[in-house]
């Protein structure tokens, strides 16, 4: 598999991933914002699915729009790759929330079974191939 393909798997795999939450966050955003109580919800405020979903695009269309116009240059590599060390990190995440929450956590799925085993695979190629 290229380099270039790698690259572009990133923005690919982040919109699977972001679709799974999307999908299912709706109902865990209703039992969050329910679960904070009194003091601590000016702390933590409530959010809404819309605001969820604006920030999810966000978070999506970027790395296009990286991919698709910079892909070429150094640093686009650096931050798709950086990128996926986040993802990476986001695994962790999922798995610790829903073994807190001893359960199915939002994107829970889409983590270990394509963001696990792909970061792994992207930083083993990067970092052996000395492209990064």
């Amino acid at each position: 598999m290229s380099r270039r393909l790698l690259l572009w798997l990133v923005p690919i795999l982040l919109t699977i991933h972001n679709l799974e939450e999307a999908i299912v966050m709706p109902a865990f955003i209703e039992k969050r914002n329910a679960s904070v109580q009194g003091r601590l919800r000016g702390i933590i405020p409530p959010i809404t699915y819309k605001q969820f979903l604006i920030a999810l695009v966000i978070i999506t269309v970027v790395p296009y729009l990286i991919a698709l116009f910079w892909l070429n240059r150094k640093w686009a590599a650096y931050v798709l790759v950086g990128l996926q060390v986040v993802m990476l990190i986001n695994v962790c995440a999922h798995t610790l929330m829903a073994l807190f929450l001893r359960g199915y956590a939002p994107g829970l799925i889409t983590a270990l079974v394509i963001n696990l085993p792909f970061s792994l695979y992207l930083l083993k190629r990067a970092v052996g191939e000395r492209w990064m």
